[in-house]
């Protein structure tokens, strides 16, 4: 089964420097297929919105790897919109809870 979902993901590394967003493009779509994209600027970073459809069974571990591939902290993701989600990556917990106040949605 596939599962839509809502991914924002910070342009800014966390080794430094910035994030291609073609680059981003090319490591979502090895995990996922791209519905739409947008991007947007947080409090802190642009950011690449993007609407995204991959295995149910496999999401969480799928968006942890992309995490890593893109030297991100996390990702933030959500299935309703942004009303509720989750901060999945190798360090989720710095950042706390999920937030929607900070999720950036279509």
């Amino acid at each position: 089964m596939f599962i839509d979902a809502t991914l924002n993901v910070g342009l800014n590394r966390n080794t430094g420097g910035k994030l291609d967003l073609i680059v981003a493009l090319i490591k979502i779509e090895e995990y996922f297929t791209i519905l739409d994209i947008k991007t947007g600027q947080s409090n802190s970073e642009k950011t690449l919105i993007c609407r995204a459809s991959g295995p149910w069974n496999s999401l969480e571990s799928d968006l942890y790897n992309l995490s890593i591939d893109l030297n991100q902290d996390c990702i933030a993701m959500s299935l309703d919109g942004g009303r509720t989600g989750k901060l999945i990556g190798p360090k989720a917990s710095k950042w706390g809870d999920f937030n929607p106040e900070y999720f950036i949605s279509f």
